[in-house]
């Protein structure tokens, strides 16, 4: 039988435009107009984004941290909230790829990243055994910075860090009549001895690990993430967001600063 080809087909082969090759990527590399990058990632911290004061739930957002110490956001529709929220598990690190990018919201910031990374239904995530990756990220700013940033109306969100003076309890405000809300202070001093009152609000506040701390050694250190800066009653006031995380005694330069300062005695320093 006498071979033939169909040229047409063979044509219509060459002329499909290749699948374009991806390749890794680190956060600071990015560009919102190439999508044949995948980076590999550890997940930092994850929560479901909400609207304020509704706290209907919008999204769902992480915070994804690269080998060389950078971090960026990533977000997801609420339709994709369950997938992402299984899919992707805190500490686990994972090769993601299929993802678009935002422009970052102007206010309430987590990070000062001018993009966001935008994930859906073409994201894929793959678990990855390796596990060089950073545990924490953080931009602390010093309670002389605050009153600062609080002028300014920094869109930043803040994060700070010290010793835990005092924790307590959980009050509730408000009646049936109107709105009820759940409210726990931590007071968090510095080595200059000032004070700032870290707030947790609702769910936040209950489900403080209150038995962990018990069980900590003093003093403990606790490092604060993306919180809203305020005052209240003429005190700096540092209010927790849908996106706050707080770690004891987190293993980074400023806990071992801090611990050897303590140390060290310095004698106006009290932690109840």
């Amino acid at each position: 039988m006498e071979l033939t080809s169909d040229v047409g087909a063979a044509s219509k082969a060459i002329d499909k435009p290749a699948v374009p090759q991806r390749s890794l990527s680190y956060f600071t590399d990015l560009n919102p107009a190439d999508n044949t990058k995948f980076i590999e990632v550890r997940v930092y911290r994850k929560w479901i984004a909400t609207k304020v004061p509704s706290l209907i739930a919008t999204g769902f957002s992480c915070i994804l941290l690269d080998k060389k110490g950078s971090a960026i956001q990533a977000n997801a529709d609420l339709k994709e909230k369950d997938r992402f929220e299984h899919d992707l598990q805190l500490n686990c690190v994972y090769r993601i790829e299929g993802f678009g990018f935002e422009k970052t919201e102007s206010w309430g910031k987590t990070l000062d990243n001018d993009f966001t990374l935008c994930f859906g239904k073409h994201t894929r995530t793959d678990l990855l055994t390796e596990n060089d990756f950073p545990y924490h990220y953080f931009n602390f700013a010093a309670y002389n910075e605050l009153g600062g940033r609080l002028e300014k109306k920094n869109p930043i969100l803040t994060d700070y860090i010290g010793y835990v003076q005092n924790v307590e309890k959980v009050k509730e405000y408000g009646s049936a009549t109107t709105n009820k809300i759940k409210v726990r202070n931590i007071a968090i001093r510095n080595l200059n001895n000032n004070v700032v009152i870290f707030t947790l609000w609702n769910e936040k506040a209950d489900n403080f690990e209150e038995e962990e701390y018990a069980c900590l050694r003093q003093p403990v250190i606790l490092a604060v993430s993306s919180c809203y800066l305020k005052t209240y009653g003429g005190q700096l006031q540092l209010s927790a967001t849908a996106a706050t995380s707080y770690y004891f005694n987190p293993a980074i330069e400023e806990t071992s600063e801090l611990l050897a300062a303590y140390k060290n005695a310095i004698p106006l320093l009290f932690v109840a």
